[in-house]
């Protein structure tokens, strides 16, 4: 554990520079830029980004955080996953404009991945206690210890983590391109440069492609919304190859209100098909998340933004992901 705190740091000074250099405000874009954090699936290709960086000429640059707790487990005869702890990722992203009159975007994402036991249990426990949430078999397990483990239908043990990991996760390109109207068109590769082992990588080539909507309701523009959906393809990956899917559907519908210039308070339901197939809830069921948040902008070239999600799907996706991400441009 104390090397995974080693490697972190280096990240902040180049976090730093990104951010240097004189910027102006725009609006948020309404849509929160994360996937699926569940421990197999956040290794491959499912787009962040579907929607453009708004109005204005700038390439920005960033880290974004996200930080999900598992306690999730299922059974169907010999078949069993567990997966119980915490998933960190942070992603140096950097987007811009392509040149053209178009006004199409490009983004790169260079993320960082670790898995560990966490210190989340006993919090959450407690919220969930507090609101009379389901609490399921959390209060019963080992707080703060990790266990990924997965049993197929003939006992063979596909994945057993128990340590922590931690390192470089795959790198991605994504692109977008305005169509007719309020319609665009997306595309992302992502390459296999983490190690699959460790769960950081999939070890596959993944290719998603998207066709998205975006508007704003009201006299004011008050009330932005944005919709996407599209497909990706897998190569065949090294993350339980024997039950991987070579394709996946998703979706995403986003809400917002915009009750001050530059802040906007979000809502987002985000959805894909399997990755999986197996009749085990987490792996080989659709994954539903519900993302609520807000995002800042308060001038000088600098955004905020900062959510949590759940999975009323439950077992599809991390009990709780929680994001926070800050970004600023250089015109």
């Amino acid at each position: 554990m104390r090397a995974c705190r080693r490697r972190i740091p280096p990240l902040l000074p180049l976090l730093l520079a990104a951010l240097a250099g004189p910027g102006r405000a725009a609006e948020p874009p309404v849509s929160l830029d994360t996937a699926n954090l569940s421990p197999v699936a956040q290794v491959f290709g499912l787009p962040r980004l579907t929607q453009g960086p708004g109005p204005g000429g700038a390439t920005r640059a960033g880290l974004e955080v996200d930080w999900a707790s598992h306690a999730v487990s299922d059974r169907d005869g010999a078949a069993f996953v567990r997966f119980d702890g915490e998933t960190r990722r942070y992603t140096l992203t950097a987007v811009g404009r392509l040149p053209g009159r178009r006004a199409g975007w490009w983004a790169l994402e260079a993320p960082y991945v670790q898995h560990t036991g966490g210190t989340l249990d006993d919090l959450i426990d407690r919220w969930h206690r507090a609101l009379g949430l389901p609490r399921g078999d959390r209060p019963d397990r080992p707080h703060n210890k990790l266990l990924y483990r997965v049993v197929d239908d003939s006992g063979q043990v596909l994945l057993d983590r128990t340590g922590t990991a931690a390192g470089p996760g795959d790198l991605a390109l994504s692109a977008g391109l305005p169509l007719a109207g309020p319609l665009s068109a997306g595309l992302r590769l992502e390459a296999p440069t983490g190690d699959a082992d460790r769960l950081l990588g999939s070890g596959s080539w993944d290719a998603a492609g998207w066709l998205a909507a975006t508007g704003a309701a009201g006299a004011t523009g008050a009330w932005p919304w944005h919709a996407a959906g599209g497909a990706m393809a897998m190569t065949g990956g090294d993350v339980l190859p024997s039950l991987q899917r070579r394709w996946a559907t998703f979706a995403r519908l986003a809400g917002g209100w915009r009750p001050l210039p530059g802040l906007v308070l979000r809502a987002q339901l985000d959805g894909h098909t399997p990755l999986y197939r197996s009749p085990l809830v987490p792996l080989g069921s659709p994954a539903l998340e519900l993302r609520l948040g807000a995002a800042w902008h308060p001038g000088g070239g600098y955004r905020l933004a900062a959510g949590f999600s759940e999975d009323p799907a439950v077992g599809t996706a991390p009990d709780i992901t929680f994001h926070l991400r800050l970004s600023r441009g250089r015109l």
